[in-house]
């Protein structure tokens, strides 16, 4: 009688381990399948997300133009931030944009690390500006130690040397012009970095609005050119 109730016992035994052990493995295939969905899902879902972020420098890369000046051919992309400017000129024109300095270089010597007070220490223009630009150095030889440190996005601003231009573009992306003060020159510059900074119209808007004045003045000054002509 033990015998067979043993060899019962084993039986039902094994049996309980093979049940078990189809349990565990239709457990472990439910879990893998619902995991793999799950992922699938995941992907799904995130495709406009990846997508996007791997389309994003392509779109960085699309957004680049190509811009014409005295001393070459730039290519300035995106939207820069930082401009860094060398001469009082140019910081008018910039200005006239509505942009603001990130670092200035001057005509004449200043002490200070940086412009903290740019009403008494930058003639003219002082006043109109909202930030406390990095001091360059001398504006036909400025720091390249600084623009190094400062990583502008773009600088702009007018030499005679080539060479300083190459030194220049090797920090950032440089517009240089020779001669502001040939005929029209002024227009073709703020166009320019109107262009590198995304405000063409803005450019226009201020051309025109120069012209306006202009006209009124040739109005108002009207009977003194009629009668001293010479003199004017």
């Amino acid at each position: 009688m033990g015998l067979p109730l043993l060899a019962h016992f084993q039986l039902s035994f094994r049996q309980m381990l093979t049940s078990r052990r189809i349990i565990n493995w239709l457990v472990l295939s439910i879990f893998t399948t619902a995991l793999m969905l799950g992922c699938g899902r995941s992907a799904r879902d995130d495709s406009g997300e990846r997508l996007a972020s791997v389309s994003a420098p392509q779109q960085s890369t699309a957004d680049c133009r190509v811009i014409k000046h005295n001393l070459g051919e730039t290519e300035v992309c995106g939207d820069p931030q930082k401009v860094a400017v060398l001469g009082a000129h140019t910081l008018d024109l910039l200005l006239s944009l509505d942009v603001q300095p990130a670092g200035y270089a001057v005509s004449s010597p200043h002490p200070g690390e940086v412009f903290d007070n740019p009403v008494q220490q930058i003639p003219f223009l002082g006043d109109r500006l909202t930030t406390q630009p990095v001091n360059l150095g001398s504006a036909s030889g400025p720091s390249l130690e600084k623009l190094a440190v400062l990583k502008p996005d773009l600088i702009v601003g007018e030499t005679s040397r080539k060479e300083n231009y190459d030194l220049l573009a090797q920090i950032a992306p440089t517009l240089q012009w020779q001669d502001r003060m040939a005929k029209g020159q002024w227009r073709k510059n703020l166009r320019m970095i109107a262009t590198a900074l995304g405000r063409d119209a803005k450019a226009e808007d201020v051309i025109q609005q120069y012209e306006a004045r202009i006209a009124e003045a040739q109005v108002d000054l009207a009977n003194v050119v009629a009668e001293h002509p010479k003199l004017l």
